[in-house]
């Protein structure tokens, strides 16, 4: 399967079970979140790519 990206966000990790477009189901959506590294501590952000199906492989 092809996934053309729709969208790269950056959100808080306390924002992120909140944000209700993510957990919302949809049609041959990929959802990739992933913690931004931080120089002296812990992720304080995740990063969100939001892609849909453009084709079956």
């Amino acid at each position: 399967m092809t996934y053309a990206v729709d969208e790269v966000r950056r959100i808080p990790k306390p924002d992120l079970a909140h944000d209700e477009d993510l957990w919302t189901s949809g049609p041959a959506r990929l959802i990739m979140i992933t913690c931004l590294p931080r120089e002296g501590g812990a992720s304080l952000d995740n990063l969100v790519v939001v892609a849909h199906a453009v084709s079956q492989g």
